[in-house]
């Protein structure tokens, strides 16, 4: 039985609205957890009773299993690409883009992710998210077909096969930008705990493909070129194969989700917070979303409610964590992977344990960055929660470049001597650069919806996307930097 307080608001004595300690109470109905601060009819049914009476613990493992998956799938495509570098490094060989694909493709991948971001941000009110998620997924396993079987095309020219790589690198960019852009829209309608799925599924990705990378690197031979280069095409063909099938399961599960209960229930939060916003400033009629609309998934219906938020009142709020995002990648990626995969140990290094050395920097970067994710889950460092201290932290980690760059890089034109070539020291300061990716990263999206109203989060969320996208996009600009450093060259056309 319901009640009003002394403020006038609406309380209720019904243990399934109340926050709880058990599994489900992370799937909260809208009313605990979005525009609480608004007074509305307390004969209106705010929600259905699937969502007033919560949600099973099933639907809530279900729901998380689903934005991990998605997350997993959005960042799979880069770490794929990026893993496979050491097998690229041997096929270019021989071409004008030997000693700097690296940073052609890291450029084209995430500038390509930029920009397709922001056409996906500005067409979001219009687009069937549900439908073009399915679709991101079937491109970019098809992409990972496309890899693979270009790894069996021995006789494909250097340049035609970096040419083949580039293209389906760029196009699986933008099926990944895609596939974040709306699930993040989708995402501000579930609870906040499902943000740190998503990030805690790209840092999976990262790991898993890692160790495929390391496994095929353990399997791999010594002996001619000619041979080497078969047998590593031949484990870069089941890499790419594996990465296909888990995009095409990734579609699956998510074509299956849309059609659960804990969507419908997701989307049902959606019609509460329109409903709350409704009440304060009444849209024309043609603007309405109707239940029947928004629970079928149909959420390109324009609606007054959606467009209250302008985007300069979220960035507004938002600005600290969205600079931290971009600044954080920024540093990140002018390093790693174009750099940091040009550092060996010191010594002759023989090209079997030149390809192991990278294989492992890899899995420990990615470990390391899945476990920086992962902190916030089990401590949620109180200094961190300060935004402004969070984009300090963020502007410390500046000093990685001049550390990674003065470690052992491997280029015929490097002009100066390495004051640090300990591969020990090098690994060291290479797990700190990923912890504190992963760490500061997962707190600036958890921090950023706090700062926002329900109505603001899906605005929010996709700008905290496309801040990430923006600044994978300028460091992947910085590598060409940072090689032109190394070489002392112009890093375009490499050294002469």
């Amino acid at each position: 039985m319901a009640s009003s307080n002394k403020h006038g608001r609406h309380s209720t004595n019904d243990p399934a609205l109340r926050r709880s300690t058990d599994a489900t109470a992370v799937y909260q109905p809208a009313a605990a957890w979005v525009c609480d601060d608004t007074d509305v009819d307390e004969a209106a049914p705010l929600l259905g009773p699937a969502s007033r009476h919560g949600v099973s613990a099933r639907g809530v493992r279900q729901t998380y299993a689903t934005f991990l998956l998605l997350g997993f799938l959005s960042l799979m495509p880069w770490c794929m690409f990026t893993n496979a570098f050491e097998y690229f490094r041997v096929r270019f060989a021989g071409s004008m883009f030997a000693d700097n694909f690296a940073s052609y493709l890291s450029f084209g991948y995430t500038g390509t992710s930029m920009l397709t971001m922001l056409l996906a941000t500005s067409y979001q009110h219009r687009a069937r998210k549900t439908r073009d998620i399915i679709l991101a997924a079937i491109v970019i396993a098809a992409m990972f077909v496309v890899v693979a079987a270009m790894t069996q095309m021995e006789s494909l020219a250097p340049e035609h096969c970096f040419y083949v790589v580039l293209a389906a690198s760029t196009l699986s960019s933008a099926a990944s930008a895609v596939l974040q852009v709306y699930s993040f829209a989708i995402l501000a309608w579930f609870p906040p705990i499902n943000i740190q799925a998503t990030l805690n599924g790209q840092g999976v990705a990262g790991l898993l493909s890692s160790v495929l990378q390391l496994i095929s690197a353990l399997n791999g031979v010594e002996g001619p070129t000619p041979t080497g280069e078969s047998d590593a095409g031949t484990r870069t063909l089941v890499v790419f194969a594996l990465a296909a099938t888990s995009g095409a399961a990734v579609a699956v599960n998510f074509a299956q989700f849309i059609n659960s209960a804990p969507y419908r229930d997701g989307m049902a939060e959606r019609e509460v917070s329109a409903r709350r916003a409704a009440i304060r400033d009444e849209p024309p009629p043609h603007a309405k979303h109707t239940a029947a609309a928004l629970l079928r998934g149909d959420d390109a219906i324009p609606s007054a409610a959606d467009a209250s938020p302008t985007p300069a009142q979220v960035i507004a709020k938002i600005w600290r964590p969205a600079l931290t995002s971009w600044l954080i990648f920024t540093v990140t990626i002018s390093l790693f992977p174009s750099i940091t995969s040009k550092i060996i140990p010191p010594g002759s290094v023989t090209p079997y344990q030149r390809e192991l050395f990278v294989a492992v920097h890899f899995l420990l970067f990615n470990f390391c960055d899945w476990l920086g994710r992962m902190i916030p889950v089990f401590v949620y460092a109180a200094p961190l929660r300060n935004n402004a201290l969070l984009l300090g932290a963020a502007l410390l980690r500046i000093a990685f470049i001049p550390a990674i760059l003065l470690c052992n890089i491997q280029d015929p034109n490097r002009w100066y001597t390495p004051l640090l070539p300990n591969s020990l020291l090098f690994l060291g300061i290479l797990m700190l650069l990923a912890l504190t990716n992963g760490w500061y990263t997962s707190m600036a999206f958890l921090n950023a919806p706090l700062l926002v109203t329900g109505m603001e989060r899906p605005l929010a969320s996709t700008f905290m996307a496309v801040a990430l996208s923006t600044g994978l996009a300028s460091g992947s600009a910085f590598s060409f930097a940072m090689q032109g450093i190394v070489c002392g060259c112009n890093p375009f056309i490499g050294g002469t």
